[in-house]
């Protein structure tokens, strides 16, 4: 591993006994490159969100900076607003909560809608530091809507509903994991209490009781 300011990576040999060249297999991001996001939501729990800004720190959450301020109306409903900030290796950013999923491919400056009903979960997968990342999101929908969407380029194609064979009918996403090493293995939790797994990206689920998602 190359563990410098300029060019963090992680190198691999093919030869057999440590022979061979070294070839570059994951580009990481430098402290600079590798933002922590956070967001403050203002408001009451019996009434309404009344204030939600998103803000932004490079030196490993010591300091953090205004980003901007979210508009109530695109992003919060009633007492309800944004549940998760997540940030691909890329640094694009993406917003999920009551009203849908948002991305933002400059640094949280601007966010372009992805999905228009309740993100309740979602994750990046794949993608490095120049290369735009592939996502989940678990749509909330207590109807045929519900489910696990899925795309293989957050940046450029759009969300769709993956297979729904071995799980309940009209289910939502409460919470997913994503295997680090196979993002096609995937364990969610919906409104039945039993989680399930999938291990070809959302074709097929198996109910588990316990199982590994690495």
């Amino acid at each position: 591993a190359d563990s410098t300011q300029s060019n963090r990576a992680v190198y691999t040999k093919s030869g057999a006994s440590g022979s061979g060249s070294w070839s570059k297999t994951i580009e990481l991001l430098t402290d600079a490159q590798r933002p922590i996001y956070v967001l403050e939501q203002h408001g009451s729990r019996a009434s309404s969100i009344t204030y939600i800004a998103l803000f932004k720190s490079t030196d490993a959450g010591q300091s953090y900076t205004f980003v901007r301020e979210l508009q109530i109306a695109t992003f919060a409903s009633g007492n309800q607003g944004l549940f998760y900030v997540k940030v691909a290796p890329n640094g694009d950013v993406m917003l999920a909560g009551i009203k849908g999923a948002w991305l933002s491919i400059d640094q949280g400056v601007n966010f372009t809608q992805k999905h228009s009903r309740e993100v309740s979960a979602c994750a990046f997968f794949g993608g490095d530091s120049t290369t735009a990342s592939g996502a989940y999101i678990g749509d909330a929908s207590a109807n045929s809507n519900g489910g696990l969407y899925r795309t293989t380029n957050v940046r450029s194609t759009a969300f769709a509903k993956t297979a729904s064979s071995g799980l309940p009918a009209n289910f939502n996403v409460w919470d997913m994991a994503v295997a680090p090493t196979n993002p096609n293995r995937i364990l969610i939790n919906t409104d039945d209490p039993t989680p399930y797994l999938t291990t070809n990206a959302g074709s097929s689920w198996t109910a588990v009781t316990s199982a590994k998602i690495v």
